[in-house]
């Protein structure tokens, strides 16, 4: 997918200062120190894999595409998560313009008393695009496997530009990585995949090399270098629908899983 619509927003990527990364602190302490929503969004999930099985269960078709009808769906989530990514975008706005006055010596207390008020709004925004997430998902019948696979496949562009300012476990958590190499392990597995005619010898090499590149940490998401033709034919006529409706400003947490802890969301 293009990442013309992208925005570089390199204070929020690549670090903050100290009154920021205070500020950015706060909010994550103050985000969960309400275990109810916690919980409640962390029930949300545990429904969607009582329905679908769990993100690693997902099995793709054997050429790794997408049907037209599952990417509708997925384009309904994404119209869904616009709201809590506006929210979040505004948030990011802020601290980088922080970021940006503190390195210049002009943040004042003013601006800072602003920063703590906007740091308010993180943590419920994370609970509130988890939840939405979770809701949404349940609406058009798709697990957070299957969503996550679609995930990193519409905007594996727009990732690979992340990349070259994130680092890759900050991007894509390991146990989402982990969870996604299953997932092409899954696809090689099946009754039509193994079949002489359900995957060709090219594709299956491929995919094994992925799922190494997986597993090494070489690489950070599926087909990061490019998708196989078969998948990216599915996707091409959604191409900018898709595009329209990623949120660099959510970008790390979209994937995120709960913990089995009850401290949250995690790796």
């Amino acid at each position: 997918m293009s990442t013309a619509k992208t925005s570089a927003k390199k204070t929020w990527r690549t670090g903050c200062g100290y009154v920021v990364a205070s500020l950015i602190f706060f909010a994550g302490v103050t985000g969960f120190v309400a275990l109810r929503p916690v919980r409640e969004a962390k029930r949300g999930e545990q429904d969607l894999n009582d329905r679908f099985g769990e993100f690693s269960a997902f099995s793709p078709a054997p050429d790794g595409s997408v049907s037209a009808d599952r990417i509708e769906a997925f384009i309904a989530v994404r119209e869904r998560l616009q709201e809590p990514c506006a929210r979040f975008q505004e948030h990011s706005d802020r601290f980088e313009e922080l970021g940006r006055m503190e390195e210049q010596g002009e943040l004042s207390s003013a601006d800072i008393l602003d920063g703590f008020k906007a740091a308010f709004g993180f943590g419920p925004g994370f609970l509130n695009l988890v939840r939405t997430r979770n809701s949404a998902l349940s609406e058009v019948g798709m697990g957070l496997g299957e969503y996550s696979y679609i995930y990193v496949l519409a905007y594996g562009d727009q990732l690979s530009s992340l990349l070259e300012e994130m680092s890759r476990d900050r991007l894509i958590k390991p146990r989402t990585r982990r969870g996604l190499a299953q997932i092409l392990f899954n696809q090689l597995s099946t009754p039509a995949a193994r079949s002489s005619n359900g995957v060709s010898a090219e594709l299956r090499t491929a995919v094994q090399e992925e799922i190494v590149a997986l597993d090494s940490g070489t690489h950070a998401f599926p087909w990061q270098d490019g998708l196989p033709p078969s998948v990216e034919a599915s996707f091409a006529p959604f191409e900018d629908r898709l595009d329209g409706l990623f949120c660099e400003a959510t970008v790390r947490f979209e994937l995120r899983q709960k913990n089995k802890t009850p401290g949250g969301f995690g790796d």
